[in-house]
């Protein structure tokens, strides 16, 4: 794969999507009875909430298309 793609990749990421951080440290204020995550890449579900839940304390799962909650 090429470098170039993969940094130009990386940086859209960032600079469009919320990170795990961020969703963590908005739900901490928001505080939703339940934090779904959705609309991301990859399928690391529980890697995912780990991440969300060091910065969050409450309910959270990662849904999957067609989930209902």
């Amino acid at each position: 794969m090429n470098r170039d793609w993969v940094r130009q990749r990386q940086k859209y990421m960032r600079s469009f999507h919320t990170s795990t951080t961020e969703i963590g440290k908005l739900a901490t204020d928001a505080k939703p009875r339940l934090l779904v995550l959705y609309h991301y890449s990859g399928s690391d579900h529980e890697r995912r909430i780990r991440e969300v839940k060091q910065y969050y304390r409450g309910d959270v799962v990662s849904a999957d298309d067609l989930d209902i909650y």
